[in-house]
């Protein structure tokens, strides 16, 4: 594959094109894992063992409240946040999440 930077200062943000002459499952793979690298914030939390742990934020299933704290679930954990929902929504992607009450955030 040939890459090649096209570099503009009016390009800000900065933005990744794929040229082909289709769209394949490999390239639209490729996409993915361009997105997921390039997005890759993390939210600290503290885990069921009292640890100070940073998760990416493609690991997030949901943020929600539960007994007045925030928990962050992944597939595997969950955590204890110290924001508040509406910070934690100002902070997260739009395109990732989408606030479902005024207690809980989900994915898309």
């Amino acid at each position: 594959m040939h890459v090649t930077f096209n570099l503009k200062a009016s390009f800000i943000p900065p933005f990744i094109t794929i040229n082909a002459p289709a769209e394949t499952p490999e390239l639209q793979h490729l996409a993915t894992n361009i997105s997921q690298l390039t997005n890759s914030q993390l939210i600290a939390g503290i885990s069921p063992r009292g640890t100070r742990e940073l998760v990416p934020v493609n690991q997030i299933i949901r943020i929600h409240t539960d007994a007045k704290h925030v928990v962050m679930e992944t597939k595997a954990t969950s955590y204890t946040l110290t924001q508040r929902i509406y910070q934690l929504k100002q902070l997260l992607p739009s395109d990732l999440f989408l606030q479902l009450s005024s207690g809980e955030l989900g994915t898309v």
